[in-house]
């Protein structure tokens, strides 16, 4: 749980820079207020794609598998935020 909500504040944070970037703002510009309500979505959503994955995979039930799904999951998550961040801030 608190490692959906850690990608998920990064990775909102990181797609809201990119999608006010088009219109040459930055999330910085706004209170951090405004960021809450989509902020919230993200996790959720996050939370609900792992365990999507989880299910497309049929990693439920072996649990050696259910944990390499998990630790690649959270790393493909983290590589494109991080990229998503980086491509950013590069602008």
């Amino acid at each position: 749980m608190f490692i959906n909500a850690g990608l998920g504040l990064f990775g909102i944070y990181s797609q809201i820079d990119w999608l006010l970037s088009l219109f040459g703002r930055r999330a910085a510009d706004f209170p951090l207020y405004v960021h809450a309500i989509p902020m919230m979505y993200f996790v959720m959503y996050t939370f609900l794609i792992r365990h999507a994955v989880l299910d497309i995979l049929s990693a439920r039930e072996d649990e050696a598998k259910q944990t390499r799904v998990q630790y690649l999951y959270v790393g493909g998550s983290l590589l494109a935020y991080a990229l998503a961040h980086f491509l950013e801030s590069g602008r």
